[in-house]
């Protein structure tokens, strides 16, 4: 055994706990003492849980989208349609100390709504390749 093996197999006999389990799983190409959790049903109950909460919000939105039609506004006519507009109204009332107004509500919503799709995608993706990895385990992919 050169010298180098030999630290090598000193410093293996030195680790513990979680140290010499990640160091086993690593060094096994295999993979076969790959002892991870998948956690299947908190991962499919957390996606039912955001498809939920996207659920209020789109709603939510929709409850706008009711009040434009029912009740229209001249001054918030464009809110409903232009990005441009609604942002310059927004900076407009919350420099007069209006971050209550409608267009504020309306901007606080989409964001809230922009971030918990991008939350959703990202778990639906990571979902989908579990997904693959365990199919594959089982039949030759």
């Amino acid at each position: 055994m050169s010298r180098d093996e030999e630290k090598g197999a000193d410093k293996e006999e030195e680790l513990v706990g979680y140290a010499a389990l990640a160091h086993f799983i690593a060094k096994n190409r295999e993979h076969s003492g790959s002892i991870y959790h998948r956690y299947e049903n908190v991962a499919a109950r957390n996606l039912l849980y955001l498809q939920s909460e996207l659920q209020d919000l789109r709603l939510e939105l929709e409850a706008f989208d009711r009040e434009d039609v029912e009740e229209p506004d001249i001054d918030d006519a464009a809110l409903a349609s232009d990005w441009r507009a609604l942002r310059e109204r927004v900076v407009r009332d919350r420099r007069n100390k209006l971050a209550d107004s409608k267009a504020c509500k309306r901007q606080k919503l989409i964001m809230r709504m922009r971030y918990k799709i991008k939350e959703y995608g990202k778990l639906r993706h990571t979902q989908r390749i579990c997904n693959r990895i365990t199919r594959c385990k089982h039949v030759d992919c």
